[in-house]
């Protein structure tokens, strides 16, 4: 059916989370067949005309496939060009089963990820550009200069379009999104309170009228937990708990029990943090990155350590994306709490189960957004620091 929906060019019109979905659930039991199914799909004359989010899932698989069989190098030079997201170049640049085509993956990613920064800002305007009232390309235009580091573009450029859709206010969730994205950009300008000013009038909207609200509440406490604003995160997640309480899904509502819990241990009410620890315990498979974050917040570092060398000895992998260090990590703004993988790299058993997936990616790499905020900190920092 994947195959039909896909070579007909039907699978653009199919919801992105239903495609997610079906593709987990097809890799779970047909990897192989899936992966050779990408390669034979992406490297077809066919695949361009595709639409580009539905092309966004195969080009990665595609390659792992060419990574696995020792295809020809000009083959996946073709399919390294239909990456469009700076992201997928991070997780093909740490995989080890892309290790054959890593010399390939840098040169298009390039030093700092200049090349692919610089290429996904070029693919997003020009979507933008045939569809300039689009507030989801709109949105992606943002994300991609955020990601190239360009914080005060993505600012001015969000005022602008503002300006121009007055009447596309807030209650679109695209807007939303282009909203949560410019709060970012103001964080990493060191414009804190213009940031919260813009979460606290999402927080504002109707939850009935607009349910997808919950995820900005959720990364509006996310994000104040992460700077130890205790009392206001909090708050914050509190907000987040009642209006997903009978909506949320698991992994949204283990999110909340994580930030819940490391403010309540910030806030020295660690009695009060036992409802939201049990609920990480009792749904750990659902977010095992979250959730051991919150046990490194409530000091329980045994208990975290083994529950990450069980899911490695299980052959979960999920604890893989823990190895990202903070610099590579482009869409949150960084985060004060306990890091889950600088934990795994303090534990010589868990390093080396984890070493043998992922490499650290060679510090050339560091995107240039990371560079960027590191100038600005420096900046403005009293002299007699380093």
């Amino acid at each position: 059916m994947l195959r039909e929906l896909a070579e007909s060019g039907q699978l653009q019109d199919v919801p992105p989370y239903m495609t997610a979905a079906a593709i987990w659930v097809i890799r779970q039991e047909l990897e192989a067949e899936f992966l050779g199914l990408s390669y034979t799909l992406a490297t077809s004359d066919r695949f361009s005309s595709m639409d580009a989010d539905a092309r966004a899932w195969f080009v990665a698989p595609a390659l792992l496939h060419a990574a696995r069989h020792g295809r020809d190098e000009d083959a996946a030079e073709r399919l390294l060009l239909h990456l469009t997201s700076p992201v997928t170049f991070i997780s093909l640049l740490r995989d080890r089963d892309y290790a054959p085509l890593w010399p390939l993956i840098e040169r298009h990613a390039g030093e700092s990820l200049v090349n692919a920064t610089s290429r996904y800002v070029e693919w997003a305007e020009q979507r933008l550009a045939d569809q300039p009232d689009n507030a989801g390309r709109f949105s992606e235009v943002l994300r991609s200069l955020y990601y190239a580091g360009r914080f005060a573009d993505v600012v001015a450029q969000a005022d602008r379009w503002h300006g121009a859709h007055a009447e596309a206010a807030a209650a679109d969730e695209d807007v939303a999104w282009a909203r949560n994205i410019e709060a970012y950009a103001l964080d990493a300008l060191g414009r804190v309170e213009e940031a919260d000013r813009i979460f606290d009038r999402l927080s504002q909207l109707s939850p009935n009228r607009h349910p997808w609200m919950g995820n900005f509440l959720i990364n509006r406490a996310s994000r104040l937990v992460g700077q130890q604003r205790w009392t206001e995160g909090l708050a914050g997640a509190d907000q987040a708990r009642r209006v997903t309480r009978n909506s949320g899904t698991v992994y949204a509502k283990i999110l909340i029990a994580r930030d819940r819990t490391c403010a309540l241990y910030g806030l020295n009410r660690a009695k009060d943090a036992a409802q939201d620890l049990r609920y990480l315990r009792e749904n750990f498979d659902h977010g095992r990155l979250e959730a051991t974050t919150g046990l490194l917040c409530a000091g329980l570092e045994a208990e975290a350590h083994s529950k990450i060398a069980a899911a490695f000895a299980s052959g979960k992998s999920v604890f893989l994306d823990a190895l990202l260090e903070p610099q590579f990590q482009l869409f949150y703004p960084p985060s004060r709490l306990p890091g889950v993988g600088e934990f795994i790299l303090s534990q010589s058993e868990l390093r080396e189960a984890a070493l043998k997936h992922v490499r650290l990616i060679p510090e050339r790499f560091i995107p240039v957004s990371y560079h960027r905020r590191q100038d600005r900190v420096s900046a403005h920092m009293p002299d007699g620091h380093s």
